[in-house]
């Protein structure tokens, strides 16, 4: 899934999920007076290291020391993937798994057709909204 503006994330994320479970986060990336946007990254490369790197859909950094021009080196705070056919097996296994190793704070698996949204810290699951159909 291919996001080209951040007009169509917030669409994106509005259509998906619960609009009170991002609202807070929508508001406060998007406000005009904010500098939290320039934190956020969509599409962009991470580095852990030379034989793992990532592309998220959505990740949002809060140490400007790892930002540099070819992408994000180091481990970011926030990871926002949103499944689609082709990738949903490789977000919730093999990147799920390398966000834990690399100690990402917070990762978010988006599924569109399920309209839910699962968090987790580490390896712990902290939300998974109620009269969704959990599969793993």
């Amino acid at each position: 899934m291919e996001i080209s503006s951040v007009a169509e994330l917030k669409r994106l994320i509005k259509d998906t999920i619960d609009p009170e479970i991002c609202q807070e986060l929508i508001n406060l990336a998007y406000s005009e007076d904010s500098s939290f946007a320039d934190y956020m990254f969509m599409e962009s490369d991470v580095f852990f290291d030379d034989d793992n790197n990532f592309v998220p859909d959505v990740m949002i950094v809060c140490n400007p020391d790892i930002i540099k021009h070819k992408g994000i080196f180091g481990t970011p705070d926030l990871v926002v993937e949103i499944l689609s056919p082709s990738t949903a097996r490789n977000d919730k296994i093999r990147k799920k798994a390398a966000y834990e190793k690399y100690g990402v704070k917070e990762y978010w698996i988006v599924n569109p057709w399920a309209k839910n949204i699962e968090v987790y810290q580490g390896k712990d699951i902290l939300a998974f909204p109620s009269g969704s159909n959990r599969t793993s």
